[in-house]
């Protein structure tokens, strides 16, 4: 006699595709200090994280490595965080990535972004951070 596993419920399956377990994030930010909060933070949660402090190596980073999520801050040295999601988009780079902007502009609103692109005003509410890449992950995975 063969036992087949119990099929997963729905709220299981929903919750094992949102895992952080694993994924890995690219942390972009020209701050020391903000990429090592940034990292100690999402690592506590279960991510991998690669920092990186500039628009252009954020780039080369995405062309040759694999990343679920993109999480970057809006002023760089070199351009913005909504440049270097512009030129990824254009590139293929965003197919299966989920992408965040964090910024301390007093209308994120504002920023330009492609569609289901998350902007967070500084200082980021972790709570809903959290939930939003849990749910970037849940969408691409699906």
């Amino acid at each position: 006699m063969v036992l087949s596993p119990q099929p997963k419920l729905d709220a299981e399956l929903e919750q094992e595709r949102a895992s952080p377990q694993g994924a890995r994030v690219l942390c972009v930010d020209d701050s020391d200090d903000m990429q090592a909060i940034m990292q100690d933070f999402l690592e506590a949660e279960g991510y991998e994280v690669t920092l990186v402090g500039t628009a252009h190596g954020a780039l080369l980073l995405l062309r040759t490595q694999h990343f679920r999520l993109l999480v970057t801050d809006q002023m760089l040295p070199d351009e913005t965080g909504a440049w270097l999601l512009e030129q990824a988009t254009a590139l293929g780079l965003l197919l299966d990535v989920g992408a965040v902007v964090v910024t301390a502009n007093s209308y994120p609103e504002e920023i330009a972004r492609p569609p289901g692109v998350a902007v967070f005003q500084k200082p980021v509410p972790l709570d809903r951070f959290l939930a939003t890449l849990s749910d970037l992950l849940a969408r691409r995975r699906m």
